[in-house]
């Protein structure tokens, strides 16, 4: 007779630490994607920023099932103001947070509500593009990993 190698509560064991690593691994990933694409909308956005609000309004989130994890927002460091700026992306980022009931989930923001039509309307960057290249090293890390 055929004698298990392993109790059901060895194997038990094992998903619930598999299921934690995987998930801790997956937090690292949004969190340098985070990073990744909110130095770029910080550096290459091509607007003047007067206030200084529109750029202390970009900033990432990280949250677990509708809590965040870890943020990173800051003030510009230029322009007349910035704190409404650094408000905005925090209220918006808990706002986003909280329609995501479960699971990790990456938020980037520019929180003040004219990034819009200064994309739009005056063609200036303030998003799109940290947005597709932070996809792009999504994808990239998630095939790195996926190899291994």
């Amino acid at each position: 007779m055929l004698q298990p190698l392993y109790s059901n509560n060895d194997v038990s064991r094992f998903i619930d630490k598999f299921q934690k690593e995987t998930k801790q691994r997956f937090y690292d990933i949004f969190v340098q994607a985070g990073e990744h694409g909110v130095r770029i909308a910080r550096t290459e956005g091509r607007y003047i920023d007067h206030t200084g609000n529109l750029r202390s309004s970009i900033g990432y989130a990280v949250a677990d099932s509708g809590s965040i994890k870890v943020e990173n927002f800051q003030k510009a460091g230029v322009g007349t103001d910035q704190e409404k700026g650094l408000s905005e992306a925090k209220r918006l980022a808990n706002e986003v947070a909280k329609q995501h009931h479960f699971g990790l989930v990456l938020i980037i923001v520019a929180g003040m509500d004219y990034a819009v039509y200064v994309e739009n309307m005056e063609n200036k960057d303030v998003l799109t593009n940290a947005v597709f290249s932070t996809q792009t090293y999504l994808k990239e890390l998630m095939v790195k990993i996926l190899k291994y």
